[in-house]
């Protein structure tokens, strides 16, 4: 993989950001931010990075101009991203930085990419050297985030079905979804993690003799879509409610569910005895009693 243009705003919270400029020293940084964006690239391969999609299509053409448009439509582009994410930035405690727009050739393939990189710390006065032009970012690429250590960035195209982007962002914590608001993109709920969502949706649907028997049914189900999952952990019982409802409720979440991994670990804890217990989602249900099963998660509380 190979950079063949990018450009760079300083972003700061309460300071407009700058305006994105060519940058001349693409063959300097090209292994730089092209690690960057193959950190991302694995991720996906690896199935730890979940699948996103663009809800407002003005926002996947911007990543369309980044990938395949002039120079002009280029930085159009990434000075848009910019001034959104600043706007974000400003509602939390976000760290200033670098937004790094650029195109890539891999494989045959041309992919666009936006980068937060933050700066180490001590080293802020970077920051003013790079909005006035002093320097250049292949000069101070060490003080920047490492490659494989990047916690905010897309890349676009995805080649996973159902996913239209890559992206890595702390995204369980509230206070950095900032970027994900800033990119116009949402992602589903990780796979491992959809598990304990559609468990506890689950729970509550069925009646309480059929709770053992939902969890059966769905820690033995094949990994999937939450369709396949859900039709397949309620198949032959009751519900309080339609099955497409609940799916729709799902899918519907702030981090939708997509795709679930029946075979994740869940935390349960069992009211009745106090006792929070660790086990595999394949244990689950031989050990929780329809009077028991009170609450199932993934670590996360219920919602997040």
């Amino acid at each position: 993989m190979k950079a063949t243009r990018f450009c760079l705003s300083v972003v700061r919270r309460g300071v407009p950001a700058t305006s994105p400029v060519l940058g001349e020293d693409v063959g300097e940084i090209s292994d730089f931010l092209a690690s960057h964006a193959d950190s991302l690239l694995k991720r996906a391969s690896a199935g730890t990075a979940p699948g996103s999609v663009f809800p407002d299509e003005d926002r996947r053409a911007l990543f369309e101009a980044l990938r395949s448009g002039s120079d002009g439509e280029f930085l159009a582009g990434a000075g848009e991203l910019a001034v959104d994410l600043v706007n974000q930035m400003g509602h939390v405690n976000s760290k200033d930085g670098v937004l790094v727009c650029a195109t890539f050739e891999n494989q045959g393939n041309t992919l666009s990419a936006a980068l937060k990189l933050q700066v180490v710390s001590d080293h802020g006065a970077v920051l003013a050297q790079l909005a006035t032009g002093e320097t250049v970012l292949s000069a101070v690429k060490q003080v920047l985030d490492r490659p494989g250590e990047l916690q905010k960035g897309i890349v676009y195209p995805d080649s996973r079905d159902g996913s239209e982007a890559v992206v890595g962002d702390k995204a369980n914590q509230i206070e950095a979804r900032y970027f994900l608001l800033a990119m116009g993109v949402r992602t589903e709920e990780h796979m491992k993690r959809a598990l304990g969502a559609v468990a506890t949706t689950l729970v509550d649907v069925v009646r309480l003799e059929d709770r053992p028997a939902v969890l059966r049914q769905l820690t033995s189900a094949a990994p999937g879509s939450v369709d396949d999952v859900v039709a397949a952990a309620t198949a032959g019982l009751t519900l309080s409610r339609p099955v497409e409802e609940v799916i729709k409720e799902l899918v519907a979440r702030e981090r939708p569910i997509g795709v679930v991994n029946t075979q994740a670990p869940l935390k349960a804890t069992i009211v009745a005895g106090s006792i929070t217990i660790q086990l595999n989602s394949a244990d689950l249900s031989r050990h929780l009693g329809p009077r028991s099963c009170r609450r199932l998660d993934d670590h996360c509380p219920r919602g997040r």
